[in-house]
Formats: structure tokens, C-alpha cells, sequence
């Protein structure tokens, strides 16, 4: 009975320290569930307090900048494109989406070099395409997500247009490699650009020309034509480096009057490969065709061309007669007379005696247009 109520006891104690703990844990449970709301919300407070601070502050300004950005985004483009291409890499990328559309229309380049960044916002390229049927331009082109394209790239500056139809000129019989010397003339009507240069072709020819460039940036070019006798003389010495029997070298250029709308005719002192001079008028025409011809007579005057033929004369003459003397020399020329036909002029005269003397020279043409010199001597 002893044993029987002991365990009773026992059992009983068991029991209310049980019920103890059973009261202890609930009183644990009850106040944590009363300080979770709280301890929550001061959390979220400390977290949303030190994003504001970190909004609000300067420092550290790149950091600020990288976690702004990271939100933008984040929200509108997700995490995996928070890495962006820089303009370059961009305009590499477009390049070759821009290639790839030859296989479905062969207009489009079929490869495209030199290529730079023109625009960041939006990413807008250009550079130098290369065509199926052997054209190349100056290209500007961009990819986006909804629209690729290219289209023509209007040059600038007149060396920009010089580089254009040099490009161009691939496709033309006449291959053109370099225009030196670009610069502005007056714009046509319809063009946006118009230049100037000498053009330098790969046969070794040589001539000034006119390059234009219209609102379509479409480009052509022709052989410039000639406002003043400067430029005449220059067109002429550079077509003639080809011509063996073209003179080289213009001087002393003034125009001749001639009708309105003939286009223009200019006198020059000219010389030729030989070393020879003449006075020559040199002539672009209406239809812009370049040459030149003898002076006419009434246009002659007592220069250095008709002393030059004088003393070439005279040195002829003594070849032939030692008797005779060589003119080294003319000089002090004035003009005597003038006829329709004959033109007698004066000057002093060295010989290569040591001599010197007063002589009358001319140059004469008969009713047949041949033409005459001579001189005579005191």
C-alpha cells in the first residue's frame, strides 16, 4: 500500500511539472507572436530609412548611380540586360545584321568597313559599303528592335565628296584615284553640295572637274567649265601632260571679246616640252570643248614670243652663212606700226659680235594666212 501511494505521488508531480512547462511554453509562444508585427516592421523601417539615405546622398555618387539604374533596369528590362553593348560594339553588331540582309534582297551590302559611331542616342553608325554589283558609298545605318536600314550618307565637306566619287568611279570607264585640292563653288540649282579639284585618273590624266552632290545624295561629276582664262590655262597644261604636242606651261593669259554665249577665248604666252614659246589663243566653246590656235594678227603684240622667233631665226641664219650674226638679245621693244597683215615692232638688238644696234622686226600674213618674220638690221 506504502509503494502504491508513493507512485500515486509521484506520478502526481510528474504531472504538474509537466503542466508547468506545458504553461511556460505557451507564455513563450504568446509573446513572441505579440513582438513579431513589431520586430517586422522596425526591420522594414531601418531598410526603407537607409535606401531614402542612400537616394538622397552624393556619395558615393557611383554607387548611387549603379543602384538607380539597376532599378530602371531591372523593372523595364529585366537583370539579364543590365550589361548594354557600348556604341561601338552596337555599331559592329548592326553591321553584321545589316550584311546578313543581302540573302534576301541583293541591294543591301554585302560587307561594310570603316565603320564609326555618328549618334549614341539613338545608336546610329556609318561607314563604307561594299555592293553585289561593285558599287561602294558611304552608308549611315542602325538596328533596332523593331527597324534595320541603311541609307546613303550625305558628305559634309567637299573632301568628303571627293572621297565619294572617287568611290564611285570604280564602275566607270575612266578610273579616278585621287582629287587633290577640294574646295566650294557656287551651288547648282537641286544640289546641296557642289565642289571643285583637280581629278588624277589611273591612265596618268589629269583635269579640274566639277563634283555635285543633289538632296538625294546622289553624286556625278564632269570636267569643270572655265569662268576665267586662269582657269582655262589650267585645265589646258593639265590635259596636255598626255598630249606630247599640248603646251605645258601658260603665261601672261588675258581674254579676248568675242560674242556672248561662244563660251571663252583667252591670248597666252604658251611653252612646249622643246622649250619653244608662242602666242596662242587658248578656247572652251559653248559645248565645253578645250583646244587651242595661232594667235590672230590684230591680237599680236612685240613680245618676248616674237623676239624668241627673231633670234631663233637669226641663229638659223648664221648656221648656214658665218657672215652672219647671231642676236643673243632684244630689248627696249616698242611697237612702229600695225596694218591688218603686218605688225613692225623696234628694239635693241645684241649680237654675238659684242655688237649692239637698233633693229625693226615683224610678222606678216598673206592673203593665204600664212604668216612671216623678219628684221632688219642698221
Amino acid at each position: 500500500m506504502a509503494q502504491r501511494g508513493q507512485s500515486a505521488h509521484e506520478a502526481q508531480e510528474e504531472l504538474e511539472a509537466y503542466r508547468d512547462r506545458l504553461a511556460r511554453e505557451k507564455s513563450r509562444q504568446e509573446m513572441i507572436r505579440r513582438l513579431r508585427w513589431p520586430l517586422l516592421c522596425l526591420v522594414l523601417g531601418v531598410i526603407i530609412a537607409f535606401l531614402i539615405f542612400v537616394l538622397m546622398s552624393d556619395r558615393p555618387k557611383e554607387w548611387v548611380d549603379n543602384l538607380r539604374n539597376m532599378d530602371i533596369v531591372d523593372s523595364v528590362k529585366g537583370p539579364s540586360e543590365f550589361f548594354q553593348p557600348t556604341p561601338e560594339e552596337s555599331c559592329q553588331s548592326s553591321s553584321e545584321n545589316i550584311v546578313k540582309m543581302v540573302g534576301e534582297d541583293d541591294r543591301w551590302p554585302m560587307q561594310i568597313t570603316q565603320i564609326e559611331v555618328i549618334e549614341t542616342d539613338p545608336v546610329t553608325c556609318k561607314g563604307v559599303a561594299y555592293f553585289l554589283d561593285g558599287s561602294v558609298d558611304t552608308i549611315k545605318f542602325f538596328d533596332r528592335s523593331v527597324r534595320i536600314g541603311f541609307e546613303p550618307f550625305p558628305s559634309v565637306t567637299c573632301a568628303d565628296l571627293g572621297q565619294r566619287v572617287i568611290r564611285y568611279s570604280e564602275n566607270e570607264p575612266r578610273l579616278l584615284v585621287r582629287v587633290t585640292g577640294p574646295r566650294p563653288i557656287a551651288t547648282e540649282p537641286g544640289d546641296r553640295l557642289s565642289c571643285r579639284g583637280v581629278a588624277e585618273y589611273a591612265d596618268g590624266g589629269e583635269e579640274i572637274i566639277s563634283m555635285h552632290e543633289d538632296a538625294e545624295v546622289a553624286v556625278n561629276i564632269q570636267r569643270l567649265r572655265s569662268e576665267t582664262c586662269q582657269d582655262l590655262g589650267d585645265q589646258l597644261a593639265l590635259i596636255g601632260k598626255t598630249k606630247p604636242t599640248w603646251p605645258v606651261k601658260l603665261e601672261n593669259l588675258s581674254p579676248i571679246s568675242q560674242e556672248s554665249g561662244d563660251g571663252l577665248s583667252c591670248k597666252a604666252t604658251v611653252t612646249y616640252r622643246d622649250g619653244d614659246i608662242a602666242a596662242m589663243e587658248i578656247y572652251e566653246d559653248a559645248s565645253m570643248s578645250i583646244g587651242f590656235r595661232a594667235l590672230a594678227l590684230s591680237e599680236r603684240e612685240c613680245d618676248k614670243t616674237l623676239t624668241h622667233a627673231i633670234i631663233e631665226m637669226a641663229k638659223d641664219n648664221a648656221s648656214r652663212d658665218v657672215s652672219k650674226r647671231q642676236i643673243l638679245k632684244i630689248y627696249d621693244l616698242e611697237e612702229i606700226s600695225r596694218t591688218t597683215h603686218k605688225l613692225t615692232c623696234g628694239g635693241q638688238a645684241m649680237f654675238d659680235t659684242s655688237e649692239k644696234e637698233m633693229i625693226e622686226f615683224y610678222i606678216e600674213e598673206d592673203k593665204d594666212g600664212d604668216r612671216f618674220i623678219g628684221f632688219d638690221a642698221e
